[in-house]
């Protein structure tokens, strides 16, 4: 009988033993999915975070490439010239949105080609050349030959 006791005994803590183990598994699986849930749900909202912040910094970088001022000026200066000549006032509001699409095609870019960058000066010197009149005198010869510049940017015109 001694050693069928023994057998049982044995039976019995070999049972306790894998029942523990599985209990032991469940919990600890349970506890690292709980914690790979945390994280991801921290990194899911760390990322929203970023985005967030990266969309309000191209809105203000692109607020500032769009001078309220240089805006303001121009505005003025079209009120003025829609009285006095209104072809002179359509080629400014032309020229107007000539200078604020290079603005915007041109944000993202480093560097832009030598022609296209003559082309936005051409504009800008028009829209200043209606609002200072005589006072203002610019003589522009450019080769513009496949060269390519930095950018332009209204952030200080005014």
């Amino acid at each position: 009988m001694n050693s069928l006791f023994g057998l049982r005994f044995m039976d019995d803590i070999s049972s306790i033993i894998w029942s523990s183990l599985t209990v032991t598994f469940l919990i600890s699986l349970f506890m690292h999915g709980r914690a790979f849930l945390r994280n991801w749900k921290a990194a899911e909202l760390n990322s929203a975070q970023l985005q967030k912040e990266s969309m309000k910094a191209q809105f203000d970088s692109l607020k500032s490439q769009v001078n309220p001022h240089f805006l303001f000026n121009s505005l003025n200066a079209l009120t003025n010239l829609i009285y006095d000549d209104q072809d002179k006032a359509a080629r400014f509001v032309k020229q107007l949105s000539e200078v604020y699409r290079y603005v915007l095609d041109t944000q993202g870019k480093e560097v832009v080609s030598l022609d296209e960058e003559v082309k936005f000066l051409r504009s800008y010197l028009f829209l200043q050349q209606i609002r200072f009149g005589d006072k203002l005198k610019v003589d522009l010869n450019v080769d513009a030959s496949n060269a390519q510049v930095c950018a332009s940017r209204l952030a200080d015109a005014g």
